[in-house]
């Protein structure tokens, strides 16, 4: 290979490393951490309680009033998805999200009690890693691993470019694609 693309592959692999590292460690350490079960802590709320307009759960409803409610207490809205179980006068909202956790539960006379569960800096870092963060989040992560793609290529490529690398390249492919069998066979 030319000079010239050996050096345009070393300049990619260089930017793309470094861009995208600092992204990358966080998702490694969080995801090590929570292999091993550590998820980060909920800072628990006070509960509070919020009116209801209509007796039977209607999403829509209980997603712009619990939403209302929390902005006026200054807490966190939740950025990802919710659940509603149950029907009538006995259900539970659950609303998920990076940043928070809420849980609204009916109470008599038209109400409901709202518990928000408030994420630590840990806890936080894995709610983004699990991808319960917002779609900016979603797309930052996809493009990091892409370009960690493109680094490991660019890595390869590279040492190709050196006939005495060629054959440790070949087999650290073949124990990387063995190991990874191995690995997902024992679990």
């Amino acid at each position: 290979m030319k000079p010239n693309v050996r050096k345009n592959l070393l300049h990619l692999h260089v930017c793309l490393a470094s861009f995208t590292l600092p992204f990358l460690m966080v998702y490694m350490i969080t995801g090590i951490l929570y292999t091993f079960g550590n998820k980060g802590a909920w800072l628990d709320q006070p509960p509070f309680e919020i009116n209801l307009t209509e007796s039977a759960p209607n999403v829509e409803i209980i997603q712009k009033a619990v939403s209302a409610a929390l902005i006026e207490k200054k807490l966190p809205v939740p950025s990802g998805e919710f659940s509603l179980k149950g029907e009538d006068a006995s259900w539970e909202f659950r609303w998920r999200g990076s940043r928070s956790d809420v849980v609204v539960r009916t109470t008599p006379n038209q109400k409901a009690e709202v518990k928000v569960m408030k994420a630590s800096l840990h806890r936080y870092l894995v709610q983004l890693h699990k991808a319960k963060g917002g779609e900016p989040f979603k797309y930052m992560a996809s493009f990091a691993f892409f370009c960690m793609f493109l680094v490991m290529l660019s890595g390869v490529l590279t040492g190709w470019q050196i006939k005495s690398y060629r054959y440790e390249i070949i087999s650290m492919l073949g124990f990387g694609l063995i190991a990874f069998i191995i690995a997902a066979l024992l679990s």
